[in-house]
């Protein structure tokens, strides 16, 4: 599997788990189920329920970050992160939790969340030279062969027909769509 799908799939059920397990003794607590336990008891529940966003978390860490041959920087991997926290968050609280409503600012919120992880992975485009991708386009379109190579003292790739990058930094060798 790709490992961007990978890493983001992995990031979505590890925040499943920390919602659950940074708010649900809050349901809890509402519903009348934990309101006689004690802090350190909630502590206990919330650290086990965390357990398994951990879980999560690190491989989806270990498998995105370009370090360990992923796509991502550390940077990139936390601003997906923390997307991925508040669309899980807000709907776990609006469907699962209720009580909570929607409004234009959270909306507003979320829009520049997207801007915010655009551009964070903006930078890898720069990183080859390219800043923009109608240049990509461009370039293939503009050569007989099928693909057309670039190369600085930092990176060198082959951009292929169909929109497709190979990347090869410092760092290990990267393929993804543009």
């Amino acid at each position: 599997m790709n490992p961007i799908v990978t890493t983001i799939l992995l990031l979505v059920v590890s925040n499943v788990f920390m919602t659950f397990a940074w708010y649900g003794h809050l349901k809890l607590q509402t519903a009348g189920i934990s309101t006689d336990w004690p802090l350190w008891l909630v502590i206990v529940f919330s650290w086990a329920i965390a357990l398994f966003e951990y879980s999560f978390m690190i491989p989806a860490n270990r498998i995105g970050y370009v370090g360990n041959g992923g796509p991502m920087t550390l940077m990139q991997l936390k601003v997906t992160q923390e997307a991925i926290t508040l669309i899980v968050f807000t709907v776990i609280t609006i469907f699962v939790f209720g009580g909570e409503t929607l409004r234009w600012n959270h909306i507003a919120a979320f829009v520049l969340l997207v801007g915010a992880v655009y551009l964070a992975f903006l930078k890898l485009l720069y990183r080859i030279g390219i800043r923009h991708h109608r240049h990509i386009r461009h370039y293939i379109g503009a050569h007989s062969t099928p693909f057309y190579h670039y190369t600085s003292r930092q990176h060198a790739a082959v951009l292929l027909q169909g929109n497709r990058i190979k990347l090869w930094p410092r760092q290990g060798f990267h393929e993804g769509n543009l």
